[in-house]
């Protein structure tokens, strides 16, 4: 909601306003991933315009990315973050929300997403995303596990996450000295 504030998509009363926009692609499929504190998730039954305790409402992309350039320009954001969730299409979706981000603006890009190739983050990297974040969303593996890995039933495990995020940090640390 403070990003669509932000925007002007949203009438939204803030006494400090967000300088970074968190954007969900919507599908109308569940995450295939079963974090227990998303309404995403593969056994939620919570309205899919909320993830973990935000609500994401649903805007026109192109209105979302010209209205993204703007605050961007004027200097009310800092930054765009986009939020993923695990379904068929999650890659195809969020590079061409990543591509049309940069088509419009230069704003610095991030994207909180799990464990991915090594390929893909080279990808990334290339369509202009700064930051790569790999939530463990638990500080212990018996926690990750009770709260998104193999015990609720989802794909993810400590392990793969760990590893995920060094290849990322080596990946984008090589990029930033290079560019």
């Amino acid at each position: 909601m403070g990003t669509l504030g932000v925007l002007g998509l949203e009438l939204v009363q803030m006494d400090t306003p967000p300088t970074t926009a968190y954007l969900q692609i919507y599908t109308d499929k569940r995450c295939k991933a079963n974090c227990q504190f998303c309404a995403q998730a593969s056994g939620s039954s919570a309205d899919l315009a909320h993830i973990a305790r935000g609500m994401y409402i649903p805007h026109d992309l192109e209105a979302v990315v010209m209205r993204l350039k703007m605050a961007y320009d004027r200097g009310y954001l800092a930054r765009a973050c986009i939020q993923t969730a695990l379904y068929d299409t999650w890659w195809e979706d969020t590079v061409h929300l990543i591509k049309r981000i940069r088509e419009e603006s230069g704003i610095p890009v991030s994207l909180s997403v799990f464990p991915l190739s090594n390929e893909h983050l080279e990808i990334l990297m290339s369509l202009g995303v700064n930051e790569i974040v790999i939530p463990l969303d638990a500080c212990t593996s018996e926690l990750f596990d009770k709260i998104k890995g193999k015990s609720t039933g989802g794909p993810y495990s400590w392990e793969n996450h760990m590893d995920g995020i060094k290849r990322a940090s080596r990946i984008f640390q090589k990029w930033e000295l290079i560019s």
